[in-house]
């Protein structure tokens, strides 16, 4: 009986350490997977800037060109008073 008692404890044992590589295993993966997911997140910082920068810049470009635009009918205008012989 005592070496039955005695294999079961050593099974215990063999089991408590295989849960406890498992466990040490399933926290270096959540680690990796907690890194990854702060460098996607910055990442997506980082289109975000860009993008809110693109914005500002096509709205200038816009603007500019409405200005060019008006400015372009205003030469066309004075342009328009000269008489060509």
């Amino acid at each position: 009986m005592a070496i039955q008692t005695a294999k079961s404890l050593e099974d215990i044992v063999a089991g408590i350490t295989t849960v406890d590589e498992l466990v040490a295993d399933i926290a270096v993966a959540s680690a990796e997977q907690s890194q990854g997911i702060s460098q996607t997140n910055a990442g997506i910082g980082q289109i975000e800037v860009v993008t809110n920068h693109n914005r500002e810049v096509a709205q200038e470009n816009s603007e500019d060109s409405i200005d060019l635009k008006e400015k372009a009918i205003k030469l066309a205008d004075i342009l328009g008073s000269f008489k060509l012989r």
